[in-house]
């Protein structure tokens, strides 16, 4: 069990209820006059399948404490929202640093107090990050003050890509409390793709796609492109052209020289011999 909360074991049963008549008299009317009398009676009967018990224990684990003739918890009818006000109808507000996001609890059916309580709604709130895969990490603990959230640099790390509340019902103490309920809309931190820097210009330890593009970009301009050794050796020992050609040109260079040394030396080597004495 969590700490700080209320253990309380109830029981349920599943029961027959039989609402029935007494009647006496009735079959003497014609002897005596009169009409006789009735009683109305009702029966209860628990049910128990195949000699099991009838009786349905439950853990019920709170945070405020119960008492043990607390009616059901409240049902949420329209989810709630996140604003810009608390007025709640100012739609989303623009994602930054310091800005204040309100929680709107949207609408809940509570029931009506059986003889004791009171259907006062208790709201209690927890703000949460969602990454882009739809993993939630708390952002705030629950409370009854987390009504606001105010925006901090560590709201737009790339791993933040929206923000969300969720809502519950606490309850009076002769009401359980109720299932949390998401809010429908929730806040992107980041106004282009997921992955963005944050806005203050730096970068998350996961690091940002959009530097990659740049980074080879500047490689291949100041020709940090790696070759292999030899490769270097022979670009280097070539005469200066004037042209900044790269790597790749570079390459296309060097081949083309090989070529034209290749085809003097065939050149040499096949040309005729005339005249004079050839001595061995």
């Amino acid at each position: 069990m969590p700490p700080q909360r209320y253990f309380m074991l109830t029981w349920t049963q599943t029961v027959y209820v039989i609402d029935a008549e007494w009647s006496l008299g009735r079959e003497f009317t014609h002897l005596f006059g009169g009409s006789g009398w009735e009683l109305p009676i009702t029966s209860v009967m628990p049910l128990s399948i195949d000699g099991a018990s009838p009786l349905i224990p439950s853990n019920v684990i709170t945070k405020t404490q119960k008492e043990c003739a607390a009616g059901p918890a409240s049902t949420v009818a329209t989810a709630p929202t996140i604003s810009a006000s608390a007025s709640c109808g100012a739609g989303l507000p623009e994602p930054a640093v310091g800005a204040v996001v309100h929680a709107c609890p949207g609408t809940w059916s509570i029931p009506a107090p059986a003889g004791q309580g009171t259907d006062d709604p208790v709201y209690e709130y927890q703000w949460y990050y969602e990454d882009s895969d739809g993993v939630q990490r708390d952002a705030t603990p629950w409370s009854t003050a987390n009504a606001t959230f105010t925006l901090k640099e560590s709201s737009f790390i790339t791993l933040h890509h929206s923000l969300g509340v969720r809502v519950r019902e606490l309850g009076d103490p002769y009401r359980l409390e109720s299932a949390p309920a998401e809010s429908s809309n929730e806040l992107a931190l980041h106004a282009g793709t997921v992955g963005d820097s944050d806005p203050d210009g730096g970068s998350s330890d996961a690091g940002s796609p959009t530097d990659e593009p740049d980074r080879d970009a500047d490689e291949v301009a100041s020709g940090a492109e790696t070759t292999s050794p030899t490769h270097h050796a022979e670009v280097d020992a070539l005469p200066a052209t004037g042209l900044d050609v790269g790597p790749t040109g570079r390459t296309l260079v060097l081949g083309s020289t090989l070529l034209l040394m290749g085809a003097i030396l065939v050149s040499v080597r096949s040309r005729p011999h005339r005249g004079g004495v050839r001595r061995r």
